[in-house]
């Protein structure tokens, strides 16, 4: 339905088909960066789950196909309401709505994003009903019309983009659970560990996922571990259950493969690393998994003396970083069996640490102090939530 407002002569007035133009070309570029930069490994865990794992999701395709939907959807709300120019945002509303679903059922339906899409139609439909009295408020802002479309159309656009961006789904540890599964799929292991390193936000399944990816790289898992922070979950830090092959985008058998049988139903972590390192076909890196297991549960009788079958423990020999620290601690505990293995640098270090938590008076100065100095280190971890003194 054509609007007299709207036309001169037989022409609609170029102030308005420009408006309208920028309008659509700028939501268009917002809706597909949100797809492809922001939200494309939780759409990529979502066609996943959908599938079962049996396709993939294409950012790029993805976010085009979505962006033209949206657009689509836009277009056919303007020509049933018909909105007046400086209220032609408005027509935007419900493909934002819509813009935020996709990822409001992953990996579980997010109730608090549907109550406020809800919540949001609701007040767009009030709109809708008194369109004609909202849209005489903003025509009475200036005396130009050209003026108070920009002016009206920008403020929409930016409640708009605001709506997407508070109802997105934007978890920041699922976000870093999906992207590490998803690039170990692809077999790209130094940027799978560089994804959320200097961030505290961890869960079991972002650790064991690191430690796939710490052992199966270059330096290796006795040297890393300790960078990334740990739940208090110890040896369950290393594990990946079969309930999570629909929570990531990396396949559990790869996983299994390495460590050379699958999980059996109720065992244990610790149980089951050490079934897997005991195996004769078992190979370093199985042993290696047992043996940072033990560290996590902060059992350094247990590793000390796995330590010594699996490496041999001399002077002369050079062990992992993680592997020098928790020996130099298990030697500092227990100096009636401490063991020949000395690493100097180490050595200083861990008494530089043990001088620090002892002359600390004040616990929170000293804890940041020790967080600042020693980060990163097996020390900090065993002490971390240790009640006995040192």
């Amino acid at each position: 339905m054509m609007r007299q407002s709207d036309y001169t002569f037989g022409r609609r007035k170029p102030q308005n088909g420009f408006v309208k133009i920028v309008s659509r070309i700028f939501f268009s570029l917002a809706l597909f960066s949100y797809y492809y930069f922001l939200q494309a490994p939780l759409l990529s865990l979502a066609q996943h789950q959908l599938s079962q794992g049996q396709t993939f999701y294409h950012p790029l395709i993805g976010a085009f196909v979505l962006t033209v939907v949206l657009l689509f959807i836009q277009k056919k709300v303007q020509d049933f309401l018909q909105f007046d120019t400086p209220l032609y945002a408005l027509s935007f509303v419900p493909s934002v709505l819509v813009a935020v679903l996709p990822t409001a059922f992953t990996p579980s339906v997010n109730y608090i994003v549907l109550g406020g899409v809800l919540i949001i139609f609701s007040l767009w439909l009030l709109l809708v009903i008194r369109k004609d009295k909202v849209s005489g408020c903003f025509f009475v802002v200036t005396q130009n019309k050209f003026v108070t479309s920009l002016y009206s159309n920008v403020l929409l656009f930016f409640l708009c983009l605001s709506f997407l961006g508070i109802l997105s789904n934007n978890s920041e540890l699922l976000t870093y659970e999906v992207r590490v599964s998803q690039l170990l799929r692809d077999g790209r292991i130094d940027e799978s560990l560089s994804v959320g390193e200097r961030s505290s936000v961890t869960s079991r399944r972002l650790s064991a996922l690191r430690a796939f990816a710490m052992v199966n790289s270059k330096t290796g898992i006795g040297d890393r571990l300790f960078l990334y922070p740990h739940t208090a979950g110890g040896s369950e830090d290393l594990l990946l259950l079969p309930e999570d092959t629909l929570q990531m985008l990396f396949p559990l058998s790869s996983y299994y493969d390495m460590l050379g049988d699958s999980l059996q139903k109720q065992e244990k972590s610790l149980d089951y690393f050490r079934r897997c390192a005991e195996r004769d076909s078992a190979d370093s890196r199985a042993k290696d998994y047992f043996l940072c297991a033990l560290l996590l549960d902060k059992d350094l009788e247990s590793f000390v003396d796995k330590l010594e079958e699996y490496y041999g423990i001399s002077d002369s020999l050079s062990l992992p970083k993680h592997y020098s620290e928790a020996l130099a601690l298990y030697n500092r505990i227990n100096p009636d069996t401490s063991k020949p293995y000395m690493d100097n640098h180490i050595s200083e270090k861990m008494n530089d640490f043990m001088h620090a938590y002892r002359l600390g008076a004040d616990r929170y100065n000293r804890n940041m102090f020790l967080t600042n100095s020693f980060n990163g280190t097996y020390w900090l971890y065993y002490y971390d939530m240790c009640k006995e003194g040192l």
